[in-house]
């Protein structure tokens, strides 16, 4: 357990060490004096439409599964067999991980969340930087390692979205 501790905590470490030096090129690149620290604090929440992405697609299956047992539990919630929302007889599936088209569904709706997210994270990061910056020509420049990163970073996020796992 603790490698798996120890990889977590160095991957958190990693990605935030690359957004830092992002933010630090982009910074050189638009010819700011300003102190790193504070460009860091002003672009941080441009990350979080990415964790939003990652939300959706990491428990978008779980979320599929669990609305069921909520429905069924607000349908019957004395387990004493009434149907409040006259569902008659209702079973909770798992049936659609069993066909290729509503798996394929499943997949390209996390692909969208996750894409979704890094653009959202690209628009609200270029916001930051036409407040931050008061010049489109400044801003444009400060963000292009960070559109490169975000490339990267999605190029990575699908790759590993559509690896295969172990039963």
């Amino acid at each position: 357990m603790l490698p798996n501790i120890a990889g977590l905590a160095l991957s958190i470490l990693l990605v935030i060490a690359l957004f830092a030096a992002v933010v630090a090129i982009g910074e050189r690149m638009a010819g700011s004096t300003a102190p790193l620290s504070t460009a860091f604090a002003r672009f941080a929440p441009s990350v979080l439409p990415i964790t939003v992405g990652y939300h959706v697609a990491h428990y978008l299956t779980s979320l599929l599964v669990n609305a069921q047992y909520a429905l069924k539990a607000a349908t019957d919630p004395f387990a004493d067999g009434s149907d409040y929302l006259g569902l008659g007889t209702f079973y909770v599936t798992t049936g659609f991980f069993n066909r290729l088209d509503t798996v394929h569904m499943i997949w390209i709706t996390q692909a969208s969340a996750v894409v979704l997210g890094h653009v959202l994270a690209i628009c609200v990061s270029h916001a930051i930087a036409l407040d931050l910056y008061k010049d489109a020509r400044k801003a444009t420049l400060s963000q292009v390692p960070s559109a490169l990163f975000m490339i990267a970073y999605t190029t990575f996020g699908l790759w590993l979205l559509a690896a295969p796992r172990g039963a």
